[in-house]
């Protein structure tokens, strides 16, 4: 189907993106919804995880549009799960516009990095 073959192509991207590491992409449900579900990853088991509210780091980024760098142990339990094993810690960033909040995105680090802010901030600038 063509919806599967988008979630592929999504799939191959931030796998390329990453250059091997571990990450995912949550969008809003809707324009109107304060839901988030990830639509991408590198790990397909994630896809179609939607965040809990204030469960976590990751939601927490989305809802207060402040990107954070976490240990991996801090996910909620099913990212944390869906991602084990790919690194230590997670740079999270939100995706959002001047007016609005839309996502957040996630790249796992496999040993940390000398420079997180760096990291972090240019996170930032993609997302």
């Amino acid at each position: 189907s063509s919806a599967s073959s988008v979630g592929r192509c999504r799939r191959r991207a931030a796998i390329r993106a990453g250059a091997g590491s571990a990450g995912f992409v949550a969008i809003r449900d809707s324009v109107t919804s304060e839901d988030v579900t990830v639509r991408a990853s590198t790990q397909p088991m994630l896809e179609g995880v939607s965040l809990d509210a204030e469960a976590g780091p990751a939601d927490m980024t989305f809802r207060e549009a402040e990107s954070a760098s976490v240990p991996l142990a801090a996910l909620d339990a099913r990212l944390r799960d869906g991602l084990k094993r790919t690194g230590t810690s997670v740079l999270l960033a939100p995706i959002s516009s001047s007016i609005r909040r839309w996502g957040v995105v996630g790249v796992v680090q496999r040993h940390g990095t000398l420079f997180p802010q760096d990291d972090l901030r240019l996170l930032e600038q993609l997302a």
